[in-house]
């Protein structure tokens, strides 16, 4: 099983690899968003939309940059903003750190289910989780799903472990990564 395993996974980063290098994706709407809150947050801008392609909505066409706003949960332009703090602000920061969140996420997802990978289902969830199309293409957006859907997976391997107060911590840093 272990070597299964390891194939199942070096398979999904081999997928995932090959789509953040040969399948370009510039930011747009939401993540231009995700990535201008995490940029103004790197250059001392804070919470702020300073140069969008189009302004959002919620803005008059009369106001001029830097906009501030609550109008994005905060955690992933958090999340952004450690990664530029790392690697300078660049989409790939986030597309790279995607790739192991979404393999994480199957990990987790899997062990929730079947711990230590004993009764069998693990593997299974492991394989489609790790193959699963939407779970691939997404790597490459500068957004709220892939952290979203590794704090949702952490949560519940957190419970179906008896760290309780842990997956509530986990679930709460899910809420501020996503508008429910």
């Amino acid at each position: 099983k272990s070597r299964a395993i390891w194939i199942v996974l070096a398979a999904g980063f081999a997928l995932r690899l090959a789509w953040f290098a040969f399948v370009k994706n510039e930011p747009v709407s939401d993540f231009a968003n995700y990535h201008e809150l995490a940029t103004g947050l790197h250059h001392g801008l804070g919470y702020t939309l300073n140069a969008l392609e189009a302004p959002d909505p919620y803005f008059r066409q009369t106001d001029t940059p830097p906009f501030v706003t609550a109008y994005r949960a905060p955690g992933t332009a958090f999340w952004g903003f450690a990664l530029y703090s790392l690697s300078g602000p660049t989409p790939a920061a986030f597309q790279i750190m995607n790739i192991f969140l979404s393999l994480g996420t199957g990990l987790l997802l899997a062990d929730a289910v079947d711990p230590r990978f004993k009764k069998g289902l693990g593997p299974d969830i492991l394989i489609l989780w790790t193959l699963y199309p939407s779970s691939i293409a997404a790597v490459n957006l500068v957004g709220s799903g892939p952290l979203f859907s590794f704090l949702l997976a952490l949560t519940a391997w957190l419970a179906t472990h008896d760290r309780i107060p842990l997956a509530g911590l986990a679930a709460a840093a899910s809420v501020l990564t996503r508008v429910m």
